[in-house]
Formats: C-alpha cells, structure tokens, sequence
C-alpha cells in the first residue's frame, strides 16, 4: 500500500512539474499589479516549474495576501501545498479557491476537485487508526504451570 502511494505520488509529481498554470500576465487582473508583484509572480511561477514548491509557497503567499482578489495565488499556494504534502493547508487554499472563484475552466475545477479528492482519500488513509495485530491466545494446556 505504501509503495503504490509512492508511485501515485511520483507520477503525480512528475505530471505537476510539466502543469501550465494559469498566467498572471493574461490574467485581467494583472494590470492591478505592481512591477516588483509580476517580478515576484513570474519568480514564483518558475520555483514552481522547477520543483521548488517551498520557495514558490512563500511568494504566492505573499501574493495571495497582497493581492486578495488573485485567486490564481490562492490555487497556486495551494497546488504547492500539494506537491509538498501538506494536505490541510492544500485543502484548505484550494477550497477557498473553488468557493471563491466564479468564472473557473471545467478543466480547472476537474484538476483542483481531483487534488482536493486524492488530498482527502490520503488524509482518510493517514488519520484511520492502525489495526492491532490478532494476539494469539495461549492454549490452557500449554500454559506453564
């Protein structure tokens, strides 16, 4: 079981590292920015691109604090959340981006519910109590006396 969650997860990661996300600079909100918040966007966007999802975390929540009505940070913190294994803090940012974002993709919501999905069952699996092993009774005749 532990070796298939791997392997789910290294496909995950290996199709996550190729993900297009959506682009600040064709965003419509974009022009509300800054030039140091589309330095640090286009930043962000790259860590992530190469994997550095703890470097990238730390921008888009800037970001997304910044800039409350780019919910792209909010998906994007969360999809970093995701590839590092934090489920609660990746549900929780990708939920908030489900709740709050009115015009998302059907391509969009499929990959975010699909995240928020594998999140949840990960979460179910992790937090189920571990089953004791059967103890083996000692038969009465076999008891040392």
């Amino acid at each position: 079981m532990a070796c298939s969650l791997r392997v789910i997860f290294g496909v995950l990661l290996v199709a996550g590292s190729t993900l297009c996300l959506p682009s600040v600079s064709s965003s419509a909100s974009a022009a509300e920015l800054d030039k140091k918040s589309k330095a640090d966007a286009k930043e962000a966007m790259l860590l992530y691109k190469e994997g550095h999802y703890e470097d990238a975390a730390k921008i888009f929540v800037n970001l997304s604090v910044g800039h409350p009505d780019m919910l792209v940070f909010v998906r994007n913190l969360g999809a970093c959340y995701y590839y590092l294994r934090r489920n609660e803090p990746a549900l929780s940012n990708l939920r908030d981006y489900l709740h709050r974002k009115k015009d998302i993709t059907a391509d969009d919501r499929a990959e975010v519910e699909g995240w928020i999905g594998e999140l949840e069952r990960f979460r179910g699996q992790v937090s189920a109590p571990p089953v004791p092993p059967p103890v083996a009774s000692v038969p009465a005749s076999a008891a040392p006396v």
